[in-house]
């Protein structure tokens, strides 16, 4: 599913992941398909647990 929505060639994704071992899992294939990450955000949205949102912004690398 990655590789289709890398295909897209979209200048920007946001990619939210509450599972860190996806998060770098799903990474490794966004930057081998061109991406960069522009911006990294962890977010507490469950104060009360063990678990913390990442936000991650992802942008094309432009064609040389």
């Amino acid at each position: 599913m990655l590789v289709k929505m890398i295909a897209y060639g979209v200048e920007h994704i946001v990619y939210i992941s509450c599972k860190p071992s996806s998060l770098v899992r799903d990474l490794e294939v966004f930057l081998s398909g061109d991406y960069r990450v522009e911006k990294a955000v962890a977010v507490d949205q469950f104060p009360w647990t063990a678990n913390c949102e990442m936000i991650v912004l992802l942008t094309k690398r432009e064609q040389k």
